[in-house]
Order: structure tokens, then C-alpha cells, then sequence
């Protein structure tokens, strides 16, 4: 059997894999789901340092700290960034990387160069104005399906989600991943048009 470390993607915690988790417990798996820092029960562990670098240490510290080994590694959504960095350093601890909603991050990118130069002005606005210059609240589902996918989810599910949402650190949005191979992220800004 598996053991499977479920990350959720932006303004989730581990909590949002409660259903599969308990399906793939069914069948025998060993199922750790993961809260990063800053969101949902670890909101208050954030703050305006809490970038992509701290999420990546999340995952790494997590597996290592729980001697966890053959591990595969699932990430949703924003979650393909730290677990990409997170995989570059956990070596033979790690079995595969599974990407649900989202593919390997590149090194170089951060999360702002998924979206076009408007939107990321815009999220920077929202932040500045609502999110006291570091945190980013959930945008409406229209804005969250432009580029993620929402099949599936029926009303109650998207009530739950929109309901339980913590604004997610934007520093994780704008620290570039570094080379795989370095397993640092560079403290560098992504995109330097923002406020």
C-alpha cells in the first residue's frame, strides 16, 4: 500500500481532502493530508514573511520529521509549486508526484506568470487594499475558473469551500522557484510592476 501526502491548492487546508482521504484509506493507503502555513487551522502562523519558500519547508519538514519513506506526493492546484520544490529535495524518500488541476512547476517561474500582466496587477490591488499588504482573499468562483477547473462541484461543495477559504500568503505568489537541483527557492520578487 501507499502512503500518500495530500497538499491543497491556494486558500485551502487539509481539510478539502477529507473525501479522498477517506476513499484512498479504504483501500489500505496510509493518507496525510497537509495544512501549509498560513491557511486554514495555520492561519495564524502567517504573517508577511510566509512566501513559497515557507510552504516548500512545510512539505519537506513534514515528510522527513515523520520518517516517511515511498512517499507519493499529491498537489492541487497552487500546491504544484512548493511540492515541485519540496520534491527536489526529498530524494529516494519520495516515490512519485501526482498533479491534480495543475503539472510540474518550472524553475524560475512563481505563480504570478500563470496569469496575464492585468490579473496579476489586479491580485496585487486586492492585496494591498484588502489583504493588509500580504494576504490574498479567495477571488469569486468566476475569477477561481479562469484558470482552475471547477467541474464536479455542485453548490453546497462550492458554499463549503467559499466558507471555510483562508486568504492565502501572497508571498507565495510572487517567490520564484529555484532550480530543482539548488532546493532553494530565490528570495527574489516575481513580477517587479507590483505595489
Amino acid at each position: 500500500m501507499a502512503t500518500f501526502v495530500l497538499v491543497p491548492g491556494a486558500w485551502l487546508g487539509a481539510w478539502a481532502w477529507e473525501d479522498t482521504a477517506r476513499a484512498l484509506r479504504e483501500h489500505g493507503h496510509t493518507v496525510l493530508p497537509l495544512t501549509l502555513t498560513g491557511l486554514a487551522e495555520r492561519a495564524e502562523e502567517g504573517g508577511p514573511q510566509t512566501d513559497l519558500e515557507t510552504h516548500v519547508a512545510d512539505i519537506t519538514d513534514f515528510v522527513e520529521k515523520n520518517d516517511l519513506r515511498e512517499v507519493t506526493l499529491v498537489a492541487h492546484s497552487y500546491a504544484a509549486a512548493p511540492v515541485t520544490g519540496a520534491a527536489g529535495r526529498l530524494g529516494d524518500r519520495l516515490q512519485r508526484v501526482v498533479y491534480v488541476d495543475s503539472a510540474p512547476f518550472a524553475a524560475g517561474m512563481c505563480m504570478l506568470d500563470l496569469m496575464p500582466p492585468e490579473a496579476a496587477d489586479q491580485l496585487g490591488q486586492q492585496v494591498a487594499a484588502r489583504g493588509d499588504g500580504w494576504r490574498l482573499p479567495m477571488p469569486s468562483f468566476e475569477v477561481v475558473g479562469l484558470s482552475s477547473s471547477l467541474d464536479g462541484l455542485d453548490q453546497v461543495q462550492r458554499d463549503v469551500l467559499s466558507g471555510r477559504a483562508t486568504p492565502q500568503p501572497f508571498g507565495t505568489y510572487t517567490q520564484r522557484l529555484a532550480n530543482h537541483a539548488e532546493s532553494r527557492t530565490w528570495r527574489g520578487p516575481c513580477p517587479d510592476r507590483l505595489p
